[in-house]
């Protein structure tokens, strides 16, 4: 290494920093096929389709998503001889969140309008601790006398 940075170079700290990035090339070359091993065959498809020739868009899995994709066998969803229990109306329905009150014409008007909500509110544990706020001084708290304190 060039000493162009001066006088005080750690040669060893500087090893560390090369190895380092030497190490982040080899992981991301071994990833790369994971990550972004598509654009391969969409550079393809594009360069081809650009000289006119006609490129059918059959939609390809890779062996890992196209187990994720398959359904387990009926028979394994449900034990022979098990009982069923029959849902009742409600069960069988999705629950639905109730609508979202429309947006707000004016600026003003965005101020709180979905903090009014009990389901939208940003303090899901309940309100701050009583003594959070300054009401009560620690004097008052632990019953101390305030002739002791001059």
């Amino acid at each position: 290494m060039a000493s162009s940075r001066g006088k005080d170079v750690n040669f060893v700290h500087s090893d560390e920093i090369w190895k380092d990035h030497v190490r982040h090339e080899l992981r991301a070359l071994l990833h790369w096929p994971d990550k972004w091993g598509f654009l391969k065959t969409e550079y393809n498809k594009v360069y081809d389709r650009m000289a006119g020739i006609h490129v059918t868009k059959t939609p390809t899995l890779s062996p890992v998503m196209a187990n994720y994709t398959k359904l387990p066998p009926i028979s394994a969803a449900t034990k022979p001889g098990s009982p069923q229990r029959k849902k009742s109306p409600k069960e069988r329905l999705p629950s639905l969140r109730p609508p979202t009150p429309t947006f707000p014409k004016t600026t003003a008007g965005l101020i709180g309008w979905k903090s009014a909500r009990p389901d939208c509110q940003l303090e899901i544990y309940g309100r701050y601790a009583p003594n959070a706020r300054g009401q009560k001084g620690i004097i008052k708290m632990l019953g101390w006398p305030l002739q002791g304190l001059d």
